[in-house]
């Protein structure tokens, strides 16, 4: 795809750089369920190396047949899962780590198949100069760690177009009081927390006890998942709970532990009495007790189950 030249690599090495400094912000900025980014989870590092292994032929064969700048373009005007963190910064990094990864291990050479660090980032550099062109940055740490996919006119018709909000709104006070008191923000984060690993430790006692009695938790989880409780906890946790499907983690049951002993340490500030997190710590204390620290937070689930 691209030429290799002195210019190829002066361009190839500041689009590194954005990248670098991408993954660097990605690593230190929070979350709303903390940083998905570490511990990172063995099926991931593998991705990165078939990616390695991959990508470049697989780059240079949809490039032959349809332009990345063409690619981008048309991105902007279908629906599917292509965002800045996938399309800017995913694609060119994943490669990347994967190749990192080999160099750490002393099976590949800072100079070894330069071509394709080539090829890869000029694809994804050309992709992100069309699919970003009305901002017209290719990474959003360039853009002050934002992203305008729509061009400035479209974003002026939706403001014109949206309900006046004052102060003392309802809906004012659910969103500014929150953005202006980070204390409060927080709080609110740790109270929602607490409310999934409530259920999940609701979900185990009941399939503990329908056990006992000798009725199938599959059939009632079946039956409420589709009538009481449709909502995401319920359905796709209590499906992990039942499977016993713990690992790989994807919110690790240490996050589940802090995130409760941040509840049980607020209410105590407070002066209000959360018996249920007092629970919760007695079951997250007992389950990395057991050894389960790396499972999946809605493990907690399973201590019921063991104690009955």
């Amino acid at each position: 795809m691209a030429k290799l030249s002195y210019r190829s690599l002066l361009e190839t090495n500041n689009y590194l750089r954005n990248l670098s400094d991408t993954t660097y912000w990605l690593c230190i900025t929070r979350t709303v369920q903390e940083s998905k980014l570490f511990p990172m989870n063995p099926y991931m590092l593998l991705s990165y190396l078939n990616t390695f292994y991959r990508v470049p032929t697989l780059l240079r064969e949809i490039d032959a047949a349809r332009p990345a700048e063409e690619l981008g373009d048309r991105a902007r005007e279908v629906s599917l899962k292509v965002d800045t963190v996938n399309a800017a910064w995913g694609l060119p990094a994943f490669y990347l780590l994967g190749r990192e990864m080999l160099m750490n291990w002393g099976l590949l050479r800072p100079a070894d198949a330069v071509e394709d660090v080539v090829d890869v980032l000029d694809f994804s550099r050309r992709f992100n100069l069309a699919y970003h062109r009305d901002d017209g940055h290719i990474t959003n740490k360039e853009f002050g760690d934002r992203s305008q996919f729509l061009p400035e006119r479209t974003l002026q018709v939706v403001e014109s177009d949206l309900h006046g909000v004052v102060p003392g709104d309802p809906l004012h006070t659910a969103t500014t009081k929150l953005v202006e008191d980070a204390w409060k923000a927080n709080l609110f984060k740790i109270a929602g927390n607490f409310m999934i690993a409530s259920e999940l430790e609701a979900i185990g006692e009941a399939f503990a006890l329908l056990r006992k009695g000798g009725v199938d938790p599959a059939l009632f989880h079946d039956v409420l998942s589709k009538r009481l409780f449709t909502g995401a906890v319920f359905t796709a946790y209590g499906q992990m709970v039942l499977n016993k499907t713990y690992e790989p983690a994807g919110f690790a049951l240490t996050l589940g532990q802090k995130d409760v002993n941040l509840a049980r340490a607020a209410a105590q500030g407070l002066g209000v009495e959360m018996p249920t997190a007092d629970l919760l710590k007695t079951n997250y204390d007992q389950a990395v007790a057991w050894g389960w620290q790396d499972r999946d937070w809605s493990a907690i689930g399973e201590v019921a189950a063991r104690k009955a």
